[in-house]
C-alpha cells in the first residue's frame, strides 16, 4: 500500500490461490481470495482497504481487504492470456476511476480498454482502436493523462482515449513507473529506458543484457509502499526452477549492492 508500508497484496498465477495479503511488511500471509489465475492487480492510493484485480474473465473489488464483489465480466472463455485481464490501475489523482485493459487476441483486433468511474465498482468498454496493450500507468497528477506500454512500443494519451500519440519503440514493454509524471522508467526486451521529461526524450539504461531469458520487472504481480528504503519484494513462480530468481538476486546484490533476506516460502 502506498499509504501503509505493512500492506502487501500478492497475486498467484495458479487456481483457487488468487490472492494473499500480508499486513506485517510480508513476514506472513494470509489467502484472502481464491478463484482463477490473478493477471493484474492494484490498490487505491489513499485506503489500503480497498483492492482490484482482475484474471483471466474477471474483475474483482474489495473495499474492506477481506471480502470481495465480481466488478466485471468478461465475454472471453478462461485461460489464454491474451484475453484476460493484462493491467488494472487506479488513477491516483482521482481514485473513483480505474482502468482495465486486455491484452487483444491478436496484433490486428488490438488490446481492448475497460473504464470505471466508481472506484471498480463497475467498467465499460471504451469502443476505440488500440495496440495490443501490457501495461497501464495514470500521470500520478493527471487523470486524463495516461501512459501505457504495448508489444511495440510505449505510448501516452493526454485526453482519456479520445488520442493517442506513439513516445517510443520497443519489443514487448512489461512495465511502466512513474512518481511524479516527468520521470519515467520502462522495462521491456529490449531492456530498460528512462525518461526525465515525461517521454519527450529517452535514455537506455546499461548493465542489464538485452534478451530475453535475462530479468524481467512487472509491477503487476506485487504491489507495496514505494517509500521502505533498501527493502525490495521479489516474486518468481519457479517455472523455470529458479534459474531467472537466481540472476534477478545475483544483479541486485552485485550492480545495486542490495542484500537480500532469506526466502519466505
Amino acid at each position: 500500500s502506498k499509504t501503509d508500508p505493512s500492506v502487501i497484496y500478492l497475486g498467484i498465477q495458479e487456481n483457487s490461490h488468487s490472492v494473499y495479503k500480508s499486513i506485517n511488511g510480508g513476514k506472513t500471509w494470509d489467502r484472502i481470495h481464491y478463484f482463477d489465475h490473478t493477471k493484474s492487480l492494484d490498490i487505491h492510493p489513499t485506503n489500503p482497504n480497498i483492492f482490484v484485480y482482475g484474471d483471466t474473465q474477471q474483475i474483482w473489488l474489495t473495499e474492506d481487504g477481506e471480502n470481495f464483489n465480481k466488478s466485471f465480466q468478461s465475454k472471453y472463455p478462461a485461460g489464454p492470456h491474451r484475453t484476460s485481464f493484462s493491467s488494472i490501475v487506479f488513477s491516483p489523482s482521482d481514485p473513483s476511476i480505474v482502468l482495465a485493459s486486455i491484452r487483444g487476441k491478436n496484433s490486428e483486433s488490438g488490446g481492448e480498454l475497460y473504464s470505471s468511474k466508481d472506484g471498480g465498482k463497475s467498467f465499460k468498454e471504451l469502443k476505440i482502436k488500440l495496440p495490443n496493450i501490457y501495461v497501464l500507468l495514470f500521470d500520478p497528477n493527471n487523470s486524463n493523462k495516461i501512459f501505457f506500454g504495448a508489444d511495440d512500443g510505449v505510448y501516452v494519451t493526454n485526453d482519456f482515449f479520445k488520442s493517442f500519440t506513439k513516445l517510443l519503440n520497443l519489443n514487448g514493454v512489461t512495465s511502466i513507473e512513474s512518481s511524479d509524471g516527468d520521470k519515467v522508467l520502462i522495462t521491456s526486451v529490449d531492456g530498460i529506458h528512462i525518461s526525465y521529461d515525461s517521454g519527450e526524450n529517452w535514455i537506455k539504461g546499461e548493465g542489464l543484457k538485452n534478451k530475453r531469458g535475462a530479468i524481467t520487472f512487472s509491477r503487476d504481480l506485487a504491489k507495496t509502499s514505494p517509500n521502505i528504503g533498501s527493502k525490495v519484494l521479489l516474486v518468481d513462480d519457479l517455472a523455470d526452477s529458479g534459474i531467472t530468481l537466481k540472476k534477478s538476486i545475483d544483479w541486485l546484490e552485485h550492480i545495486y549492492g542490495f542484500y537480500l533476506d532469506e526466502p519466505i516460502r
